[in-house]
């Protein structure tokens, strides 16, 4: 890093960038890095996750931040490709040319971002991969025109099943599910931010479009030991063989386009070890495959952020061992103990662990909550026959098993859980039953008491 004059200066500019929008943008560390990283590396980056998790808001800012072009679009169905690629060129048209108008448009733009994605049609879906893979629109009568694309940014609420948009998938190399808020501390943070508007952290100084050029010239230039690319060899094998997942050459080379800028951007000419760590974020394709995926990366590159996420596997465990056995109480305090422990880690990897073992915590603690009470009401058939119908509420927090061993059956025409009975049965003797079996008297309505 020494050998560029103010090369040292502009990596320290990308931490203050990362830093503002994490005190912008809660529970994003990881995702911000990357959009970082997307920029530097010229790689594309895909959100998952439900509406109103500031996927948007990533992008907005990050471009605001480098001063550049951003061409941004909600896709659906019905989207046309001239919303992309701009209207027909109608005095040019009129002159026997045909071509688009794009300016302003993604062909123009610096910065692309998709919203619902793999909702658009194969008629917006197939111009959109050249785009992305060359940076290249063909323009009708002006011929190809080279793209001044910079990143490529997408988001979708599910990764996508039919064949259609799957080679559109592929192309989004850097990959994160997204959730909402977790930690209580950052929700009153974003309390105090959007409506109180407490937030007072300065914005830094804008990058300007040949800076951002600078880095991405310095990262061509970051070393790639061969022995760092034998290890990441070894990943790739062992997350296929545990995962099913397919990771290419072209995906692999892609890879490190990413591994370098993060050596960068943490200040190191050559990639070391830890770097090959956001391999996590590009070998995978499904959601079951990202816990198994990051074990395995971590595992090679770094042993003690391996064990720091085992905490994770362990809440999960508990979590549906609880669940599954019905033990909620016992589950609760166990998770607890590891909820204390987390609590205390400080780093960026520390926090992020924290916040899963949180989640667990708090989804078994609402369980525990609703399985105070449950509430049946008791339905007539004929005059020798009855049946005790179980409340939705109380359904979901109880398993299959658990509810079959308390007497329950399930009506598949209709979704519900129910008690079938003699009327000269009492509810005494029903109450009695799920409470031998389950721990709780329920609250027995009868036909129209709600």
């Amino acid at each position: 890093m020494q050998g560029v004059t103010g090369l040292k200066d502009l990596v320290k500019k990308l931490h203050r960038l990362q830093s503002y929008i994490d005190s912008q943008i809660y529970e994003r560390e990881a995702e911000t890095v990357s959009v970082i990283l997307a920029l530097l590396s010229g790689e594309s980056c895909l959100f998952i996750g439900d509406a109103g998790a500031a996927k948007t808001q990533h992008i907005h800012m990050i471009s605001e931040l480098t001063g550049l072009s951003l061409f941004d679009t909600l896709l659906s169905e019905s989207t046309k490709p001239d919303s992309i690629f701009g209207p027909t060129d109608v005095p040019a048209l009129a002159k026997g040319r045909q071509r688009n108008k794009i300016d302003g448009y993604a062909p123009t733009s610096e910065i692309l971002f998709f919203d619902e994605v793999f909702k658009a049609n194969g008629i917006v879906l197939n111009p959109m991969l050249w785009l992305l893979n060359e940076h290249k629109y063909r323009n009708g009568d002006d011929g190809v025109i080279e793209c001044p694309t910079m990143a490529v940014f997408a988001a979708s609420n599910e990764i996508p099943s039919d064949e259609a948009s799957r080679p559109i998938y592929d192309r989004f190399l850097i990959r994160h599910y997204v959730s909402y808020i977790k930690a209580n501390t950052n929700l009153d943070r974003l309390f105090n931010s959007a409506i109180v508007g407490k937030n007072k952290v300065s914005r830094p100084e804008p990058f300007t479009k040949e800076e951002i050029l600078r880095l991405r010239a310095a990262v061509k230039k970051v070393k790639v030991p061969r022995d760092l690319w034998s290890i990441a060899i070894k990943v790739r094998s062992q997350v296929q063989q545990a995962t099913g997942v397919v990771i290419s050459d072209r995906r692999m080379v892609k890879a490190f386009n990413v591994v370098k800028a993060y050596a960068l951007f943490m200040g190191k000419p050559v990639v070391e070890l830890e770097h090959l760590s956001v391999l996590t974020n590009m070998f995978w394709d499904t959601e079951n495959q990202v816990r198994k995926t990051r074990n395995i990366v971590l595992a090679n590159v770094n042993a003690k952020q391996s064990d720091l996420y085992s905490y994770v596997e362990t809440a999960q465990s508990i979590y549906d061992k609880a669940v599954n056995t019905g033990e909620i109480k016992d589950g609760l305090k166990k998770i607890m103990a590891v909820f204390k422990v987390t609590k205390e880690f400080s780093t960026q990897a520390g926090v992020e662990t924290h916040r899963y073992v949180e989640d667990y915590a708090r989804k078994l603690k609402g369980i525990y909550d609703q399985r105070k009470e449950m509430t049946i009401t008791r339905l007539a058939d004929d005059k020798d026959y009855a049946w005790y119908k179980l409340s939705e509420s109380s359904s979901q927090v109880w398993s299959t098993k658990q509810l079959r061993s308390a007497g329950f059956k399930f009506r598949r025409n209709f979704g519900y859980w129910y008690i079938p009975a003699f009327r000269k049965n009492t509810d005494e003797k029903v109450s009695a039953k799920i409470f031998k079996v389950l721990g709780i008297r329920p609250k027995i309505n009868k036909l129209g008491e709600y």
